[in-house]
């Protein structure tokens, strides 16, 4: 399907104040505006490149809380907060 000569805007708009557009990425999007003309792409230059910041932030984000996932931990102050948040309420630790 060849979209040459039909306006994104409507959807670029909305996907440029969509919250959901967080949860997109470049490589479902991309092929999305791939059949549009060049000015319509470059139109959506920025967008896709505030999806590609993101998630190389998510991505980044994601790195650290998974080393720190790795890290032994103090299993006493683990379950003071388990107590202290009330998870032991529906749920058990096992130290």
């Amino acid at each position: 399907m060849n979209f040459e000569g039909v306006s994104p805007a409507p959807s670029l708009n909305a996907l440029g104040v969509s919250p959901a557009r967080a949860g997109l990425t470049l490589k479902a999007l991309t092929p999305l505006f791939a059949n549009f003309s060049d000015a319509s792409q470059q139109a959506a230059a920025p967008i896709l490149q505030e999806l590609q910041n993101a998630h190389t932030q998510q991505k980044a984000t994601t790195q650290a809380l998974d080393a720190r996932l790795h890290d032994k931990g103090d299993p006493a102050r683990g379950a003071a907060a388990f107590a202290k948040a009330s998870c032991i309420a529906c749920h058990r630790a096992k130290c």
